[in-house]
């Protein structure tokens, strides 16, 4: 059986632009639609999770149409502002924080993963984590620098000084410092919850359905 590693290239995540998940997605036997919601259902959590995080990437490190997106009533964001909101970014160390979330992101995939081929190696598996991870890692400063927009837009260049401030002092500190540990447990909390509460809401949805006479 040929090697799914050999699928893969961290170097280069695109090839003729087809990205290193689609490659597996065609690689692995069962993998399929299945797999693929179940993953954007976990990239879902993971995108409603960091929806408020902040990224160290600098200006001169965004793609020129990130830049040109930004923009609040049809006009641009005060440059300003924009620079603040990532010199907040830069202050809140979140570029750690967003790779703590990418890979909690991992297990459950993995997971899925092995559930739809029990045959697939370590070897495979250790192949899609490590292109997966450079796949996500190849987007991160685009978004990055959407979210330094958004805050841009909510905040004055007066306030964003504000929230830098606040994270220089000790309280603020240890808010960056317990973040991550507090967002990890909560996200296996939450997943724990949605994959219980879903399945025993959607019985219940179906038992009453068809009770209406709905063929579900």
């Amino acid at each position: 059986m040929k090697s799914v590693a050999a699928g893969f290239d961290a170097s280069n995540n695109s090839r003729n632009g087809i990205t290193a998940a689609e490659r597996l997605t065609g690689t692995l036997p069962g993998f399929g639609k299945l797999m693929l919601a179940k993953t954007a259902l976990v990239i879902a959590v993971f995108s409603l999770l960091t929806s408020t995080a902040f990224a160290e990437v600098a200006d001169d490190q965004m793609p020129p149409q990130a830049k040109a997106a930004c923009l609040v009533n049809g006009a641009p964001v005060d440059p300003a502002t924009l620079s603040a909101a990532l010199d907040l970014q830069n202050a809140t160390g979140s570029q750690k924080r967003m790779l703590a979330m990418i890979d909690l992101m991992m297990p459950p995939i993995l997971e899925m993963i092995k559930q739809s081929n029990q045959e697939i190696s370590q070897e495979a598996l250790d192949a899609f984590k490590n292109a997966f991870r450079a796949e996500m890692m190849t987007g991160l400063p685009e978004v990055m620098n959407e979210i330094a927009c958004v805050t841009a837009r909510h905040y004055t260049l007066a306030e964003l000084q504000q929230i830098k401030a606040f994270y220089g002092t000790a309280i603020g500190k240890k808010l960056l410092k317990e973040t991550p540990e507090v967002m990890t447990e909560s996200a296996a909390i939450g997943m724990a919850w949605g994959s219980e509460a879903g399945k025993a809401a959607a019985a219940r949805v179906i038992e009453r359905l068809r009770l209406k006479g709905v063929k579900i």
